[in-house]
């Protein structure tokens, strides 16, 4: 009894970054209660704080690693290592660009009420991100999931009233069923392995043993929980519907948090499932149709979507494929590839939304064709628009050039190790949408500089506001990670190594 005592006091010291989210937003609550009148500036300040003071543990906790080696904590719920650490770090960096981008968010100053509200989900949906990449067992997983959707339901609920309503329970039905299928293939393949700790000899011996059809029904069923995390088809269908009617900031947010957090996972549990499962080549093959599926569907119907928002929905869907493609090549260089691929997708996804906005401020609309020759009257953010979309296509001078580059070298150092000609069509698949996705990013900065302005509502500003400054320093690193793309992939290999 002493030692089990002792073992979660132990454990309790290695989840202090968590514990500190869970204090804020408690704090946050608090504070909502007492003084509702509170603003959003006051209470995404403290949001901001707060990461800060997050990435900071989490740093100390680098060192700790790098020092001590990876911990394993509650009796193996739980791991501390280099790969959880790296995306923790990612979180961070995301809650913290979304505390700013709310404070500069004309959604977010809309806001009447809840704004202590909104801050807290958002701190502990980085919490429930954090718990998930840490977590070795699937019952913690399946916990991590639900406490960051249920989060997510509810910061949907933020934004447009007419649209917020509907999405949110859109989002919850398919969250539901989603979290129902996740569920019953955990207890199948608990019921066939006898374990839930997909590292532990039990498991990996109850998988060699397991009759065949059951097993991967079960493993099927739990995949399809992380897809509809990470918004892959066919488990997309919420994902336009919420970015339109969810604020800027949190729609930003989804498009890359929740889906780095499943894919950590997925990376981790397929990189062991791959070595034991007698049917991992049809586990490499579903992988490569829904990365597939996702690249195709996302981009064709990005092609015909007339708002802005709803296209950056789609094309993150698209960006989930690449991903995914990433996961099917499962060598060393994927992994970098992958890390690199979320940091620059963070950068560029969270420049789009706060483009859009900016665009749609001026505009008053957030149509694409609403957008008619502010370029030309606004040459500063059409400049930054074409830096932006050129960077979501993956073409060069940008850092987007080199997360796809990254990703077709792994799949091309995949087909020239195994020789299996299905990795050189899906390169060639994902060489394709590439070109494809050039034709609707592209749209943005053609109506900005060579379309004609329909209307004379364009709101024009001599000044410089904060969300102009915001916007370019999320801009301007995607030109200089283009020439000194070192920088960053030093910074991955701080945590590979």
């Amino acid at each position: 009894m002493k030692e089990q005592l002792f073992h979660i006091l132990k454990s309790t010291g290695f989840i202090g970054p968590e514990l500190f989210l869970v204090s804020l937003f408690i704090i946050l609550l608090i504070i909502q209660i007492i003084y509702p009148k509170t603003g959003q500036t006051v209470f995404a300040g403290m949001s901001s704080l707060g990461f800060v003071i997050y990435l900071k543990l989490i740093l100390d906790q680098l060192l700790l690693v790098q020092l001590e080696g990876s911990s394993v904590i509650y009796y193996e719920m739980l791991s501390l290592d280099k790969w959880s650490l790296f995306f923790k770090f990612l979180f961070a960096i995301a809650g913290l660009v979304t505390s700013f981008f709310s404070i500069v968010s004309q959604d977010t100053k809309k806001m009447e009420s809840g704004t202590g509200e909104y801050n807290a989900f958002i701190v502990i949906l980085i919490a429930g991100l954090s718990f998930l990449v840490m977590a070795d067992n699937f019952l913690m997983i399946y916990l991590a999931i639900e406490l960051i959707s249920i989060s997510s339901f509810v910061l949907t609920f933020y934004g447009k009233k007419e649209k917020s309503a509907e999405a949110g329970f859109k989002y919850f039905i398919f969250g539901a069923f989603s979290s129902a299928l996740m569920l019953y293939g955990i207890s199948l393949v608990y019921g066939l392995t006898g374990s839930l700790l997909f590292s532990d000899t039990i498991f990996i011996e109850g998988v060699r043993k397991a009759q065949e059809f059951p097993l991967f029904l079960g493993f099927i069923l739990i995949l399809s929980g992380f897809l509809f995390k990470i918004a892959s088809v066919p488990f997309h269908e919420w994902t336009p519907d919420v970015y339109e009617a969810a604020p800027y900031p949190v729609a930003a947010l989804f498009s890359i948090a929740p889906k780095a957090g499943a894919m950590a996972v997925l990376f981790k549990f397929s990189y062991t499932f791959f070595k034991i499962s007698p049917f991992h080549y049809n586990w490499k093959v579903m992988i490569a149709a829904f990365a597939i599926l996702s690249l195709t569907v996302g981009n064709f119907a990005a092609l015909f979507q007339k708002n802005a928002k709803r296209m950056l929905a789609y094309s993150s869907i698209a960006h989930t494929g690449f991903i995914l493609l990433g996961l099917f090549a499962l060598n060393q260089l994927a992994v970098k590839a992958l890390l690199f691929y979320l940091l620059i997708l963070l950068l560029m996804n969270f420049a789009a939304f706060l483009l859009v906005e900016k665009l749609a401020g001026y505009t008053g609309s957030d149509e694409i064709s609403g957008f008619n020759g502010a370029g030309r009257k606004l040459p500063f953010i059409g400049t930054l628009a074409v830096i932006i979309m050129i960077s979501l296509t993956g073409l060069p001078p940008t850092a987007g050039f080199y997360a796809k580059f990254f990703v077709f070298s792994a799949l091309w150092e995949s087909y020239q190790s195994s020789g299996v000609t299905m990795n050189l069509v899906i390169l060639m698949a994902g060489l394709l949408n590439t070109v494809l996705a050039l034709f609707y990013y592209m749209r943005i900065p053609y109506y900005l500089f060579f379309r004609k302005a329909e209307n004379n509502n364009l709101i024009l500003t001599s000044t410089i506001s904060a969300s102009d400054i915001f916007v370019s320093l999320l801009s301007i690193p995607l030109l200089v990670l283009f020439f000194k793309p070192n920088w960053l992939i030093n910074l991955v290999e701080t945590f590979l190594n």
